[in-house]
């Protein structure tokens, strides 16, 4: 009897294990196109839905071979919340919305922003590193 408990318990060991180095996986909820905020330059968007069950969003904006301006709006961007790590290019941000902390990662590669958000940290990351090897 005891030898049977402890391949159930070994079992369900391995399965939770299992589950939890899984990679994370994202399926598409749907895609839709937007400008930014003052209707100046087109952004796609795009909602996934992650294998843990959280949304990530995720906003790509197009500023017109501008490099600058797609600078100067990232700068403006993360000046609305509160940085956790940021380089010249990349941010890690939270905000607070509806009693509930959110992250994003701004990016900023060459004329396009990338936005990537989501209540999950890991989710986020793990996104980003699919999306941007």
């Amino acid at each position: 009897m005891r030898r049977h408990f402890l391949g159930f318990v070994l079992a369900v060991l391995t399965f939770v294990v299992g589950f939890l180095a899984a990679p994370i996986r994202f399926s598409s909820l749907g895609t839709a196109h937007g400008l930014t905020e003052y209707l100046e330059y087109p952004c796609a968007v795009g909602i996934y839905l992650s294998t843990n069950r959280n949304q990530v969003s995720f906003w790509s904006c197009v500023f017109d071979e501008e490099e600058h301006r797609a600078s100067d709006h990232f700068s403006v961007t993360i000046e609305k919340y509160s940085v956790l790590s940021a380089t010249e290019k990349r941010a890690i941000v939270s905000y607070r919305a509806e009693d509930k902390v959110g992250y994003c990662i701004l990016r900023l590669d060459g004329n396009r922003r990338n936005d990537i958000c989501s209540q999950s940290l890991r989710d986020l990351l793990a996104f980003e590193n699919q999306r941007f090897p």
